[in-house]
């Protein structure tokens, strides 16, 4: 038997059985990592063997030489698993990459001379490795292991971005498609509604994407708070139709204030970005709803499509060395020490208290509301709604109020009264306002009345406390 190397394997062994040229190739790592994933088994076992440059010579070995071809097929791959030698598990440019490791041009590896006839088979290995030097050998034990890749933590949690409701909830699997909520957070996101198409549109893109790093937010701006995790748009399917636009990110906000409208990303509290890195890491993904749908992860968490693209995106994006780990731990402690530096300085900053003043401004913004519709005057009316208000069907505000203007001129009365509002903070400058409405109008059908609990959200802008969603 003698072995060589080959360029894109580790080594090749020929054997001579029965007067038949036996080559028996093993795939290396690169090769077998286009087709398995080490990140989702910590050991790394590799691809079958492949057998190449069987030479027939003679017609009546055939079957002999069947049976020694499956003979060692087996054979070096059980060697190849339960004895492993470096020299054959790593090639040149893998021992490179290590971390501190001073690695020179591959070894030659000597061919072992042929055998006596009559002598007996050699109990040392075939293969001869020259020792390494001193040098390299105390290098090799000073070296710190080779870092783990970043998986997503326990492979188990699934983000969703609720836009109607300005939420971000994490989901843990429980079960086959079974999850329950862990942790939800308030977020901000961009001031127009709809998916994302153009750069500056102010639109917060749809769709499932993965987190692709971890950074400190200092790093890319005071704005961004202390953390922020990069997404993957535009996809290539983004950007096959046309949309524009990049840097979309889950990120924090500046210090001692609180997230507001964004160009696109997803804001939360500083607090909460810090905590999001529990539930949330490279590889972790994230389904952006369109507006007005609610969160369901049985039916929008697409496990098998996940799934499938998980190893592409942690290849692309995923943490393969110490440098990159280490980066992480010190992003992440940067980001604990300015929460802290948050609370010390603005320590009367409250997350989703109300004050006075914006209680009483809701209110008269729900009086102004109400009378307006009850005078039938469609500008007074009118003006309680926001720029980007969307009604449950989907229009915008031009055409819900224009539908609401037919409405009145068919009555010649209307009167609506407000019972009982309950004002609930939901997300950043956004609260759910649920009232008992009482409506009752004459017109040309005859009297109408309807009475039952009704439900607006208000957002603070420029003008005010405005209607956005009905």
């Amino acid at each position: 038997m003698r072995m060589t190397l080959r360029p894109g394997y580790n080594f090749r062994k020929t054997v001579h059985l029965a007067g038949v040229s036996i080559n028996v190739w093993r795939r290396n790592r690169e090769t077998a990592e286009a087709f398995y994933d080490p990140l989702l088994d910590d050991g790394f076992r590799g691809l079958p063997s492949v057998i190449r440059g069987a030479h027939k010579r003679r017609a009546a070995a055939l079957l002999l030489t069947a049976a020694a071809i499956g003979s060692i097929f087996f054979s070096v791959r059980y060697g190849m698993r339960h004895f492993p030698d470096i020299s054959f598990r790593r090639t040149a440019p893998e021992l490179a990459a290590l971390p501190s490791v001073p690695v020179a041009s591959a070894p030659a590896i000597k061919l072992s001379e042929p055998a006596p006839v009559n002598a007996p088979a050699p109990i040392a290995p075939a293969t001869q490795v020259p020792a390494p030097n001193p040098e390299t050998q105390a290098a090799l034990v000073a070296a710190p292991a080779e870092a783990k890749p970043v998986r997503i933590p326990d492979k188990n949690f699934y983000l969703i971005a609720c836009k109607r409701d300005r939420t971000l909830y994490a989901y843990r699997r429980v079960g086959d498609n079974a999850w329950e909520k862990a942790v939800a957070y308030p977020m901000a996101i961009g001031r127009a509604f709809g998916d994302k198409v153009d750069a500056g549109d102010m639109r917060t893109p749809e769709g499932r994407f993965w987190i692709t790093g971890l950074y400190s937010g200092p790093s890319k701006g005071a704005i961004y708070g202390p953390l922020v995790f990069t997404l993957n748009y535009p996809r290539p399917g983004d950007e096959a139709e046309g949309k524009s636009g990049q840097g979309i990110w889950i990120h924090g906000t500046e210090m001692g204030k609180l997230p507001s409208y964004t160009h696109g990303c997803l804001s939360l509290a500083n607090e909460d970005i810090l905590a999001l890195s529990a539930y949330a890491d490279v590889g972790t993904p994230l389904v952006v709803l369109p507006d007005n749908v609610a969160p369901d992860p049985s039916k929008q968490m697409d496990v098998a499509g996940m799934e499938r693209e998980y190893p592409s995106i942690v290849s692309a994006y995923g943490r393969k060395t110490q440098a990159d780990t280490l980066a992480k731990a010190k992003a992440l402690k940067e980001a604990a020490e300015y929460v802290a530096k948050e609370g010390k300085d603005f320590p009367e900053l409250s997350m989703q208290n109300l004050s006075a003043k914006d209680k009483k401004a809701i209110l008269d913004r729900l009086a102004q509301w109400r009378d307006g519709w009850s005078s039938r005057d469609i500008a007074k009316y009118g003006e309680n709604y926001d720029p980007d208000f969307r009604d449950k069907e989907g229009r915008d505000r031009q055409a819900f109020l224009d539908r609401k203007a037919k409405i009145f001129e068919t009555k010649s009365k209307i009167q609506m009264e407000i019972g009982e509002p309950q004002i609930e903070p939901e997300g950043y400058s956004r609260v759910k306002v649920s009232f008992r409405q009482d409506y009752l109008a004459q017109g040309a059908q005859g009297l109408q009345r309807s009475s039952g609990p009704k439900t607006i959200r208000m957002e603070s802008g420029p003008a005010g406390w405005l209607i956005i969603t009905e």
